[in-house]
């Protein structure tokens, strides 16, 4: 791939798309190992992924969902029913450039919109090792070592020591469907992220440093460490959702990072007289660092008995897949 990343590149938008949903398959897999009773199950849909980790679980979504062509209304209404049958509320990340067929089934349903996140690319050049800086350094976690890391991203993401042990389950099933990576600063873990490969696109997800470990290079080191292995895969593309807003590391800017097409997530009507409707954002580019943001729209769709309270998803929402 040569040359800049561009709003309108369709064949961009359709190959991270399938990555996304070709790891929803694996956090499914990964989470029916490790927490066999929540009933995770992923199943196709639209050319894309319906995944069900748990009911109020981050990994409970579609994605990737129209991107081949156009959708068919009965594929449609069966990917309501694999979230309904199941308890959950219908949550879509959807890219804008969907086909209108897809979108117009969303606009007619009462679906709306809870967030909007950015999807980060990145072109991978071969790197060097990562560095050794201040007693800081990056390894692969294995055995034992999948428990800290879980529990690392925990403390990072709930911004605690003392953290909850279901949202650290939770993280086991995230930590068993790629490779995992911890920070460690004088032998002690600070920070952990992972990254899971597929058609050349590497995925980075679970970014969390622990608040005495901040600003200190370790989320730098991580980065690092996941572009070498990357490379050494054969990956060319490097992916990772961040929320509208959030900070871009430096480390992803230098790398030539653009933000490409992604869609947020959206949170149950008040009641079902209430739906507002769906409001969407067009792909327009939003440029800040040399960064170019592309939306995904994040939506939900309720059903009157599934009707759960807002405050029930106060938890912080890492996605894995």
């Amino acid at each position: 791939m040569t040359g800049s990343f561009s709003t309108a590149d369709l064949a961009l938008a359709r190959r991270i798309e399938a990555a996304e949903a070709a790891n929803g398959f694996r956090v499914a897999r990964a989470v029916a190992e490790v927490s066999p009773g929540l009933g995770a199950v992923a199943e196709p849909f639209l050319g894309g992924c319906a995944l069900f980790g748990g009911v109020g679980s981050p990994s409970t979504h579609a994605l990737g969902i129209g991107m081949q062509g156009p959708a068919a209304r009965e594929e449609f209404d069966r990917m309501e029913g694999f979230f309904r049958e199941r308890g959950s509320a219908v949550l879509i990340d959807l890219c804008p450039l969907a086909d209108a067929s897809l979108l117009e089934m969303v606009f007619s349903r009462g679906y709306r919109v809870i967030e909007f996140n950015n999807v980060m690319i990145r072109r991978i050049a071969t790197e060097g090792p990562p560095a050794v800086k201040d007693g800081l350094t990056v390894s692969v976690a294995c055995g034992r070592d999948l428990d800290t890391w879980n529990r690392t991203v925990a403390r990072g993401f709930q911004e605690r020591d003392e953290v909850d042990d279901s949202f650290v389950e939770m993280l086991a099933g995230a930590s068993r469907f790629g490779q995992c990576y911890l920070a460690r600063r004088d032998q002690e873990a600070v920070a952990g992220g992972g990254m899971s490969t597929q058609d050349g696109v590497a995925y980075l997800f679970g970014d969390a440093t622990v608040l005495a470990g901040r600003r200190r290079g370790a989320h730098a080191a991580l980065i690092q460490a996941r572009m070498a292995d990357a490379a050494a895969a054969g990956c060319d593309l490097a992916m990772g959702l961040r929320g509208a807003g959030q900070r871009v590391p430096p480390q992803l800017r230098t790398g030539g990072v653009r933000t490409a097409v992604h869609a947020g997530e959206s949170e149950p009507a008040v009641a079902p007289d209430k739906v507002s409707g769906v409001y969407w954002l067009r792909p327009w580019p939003i440029q800040t660092d040399g960064v170019v943001g592309f939306w995904r729209l994040g939506l939900s769709r309720w059903r009157p008995c599934l009707l759960r309270p807002v405050s029930s998803y106060s938890v912080p929402r890492p996605r894995p897949g």
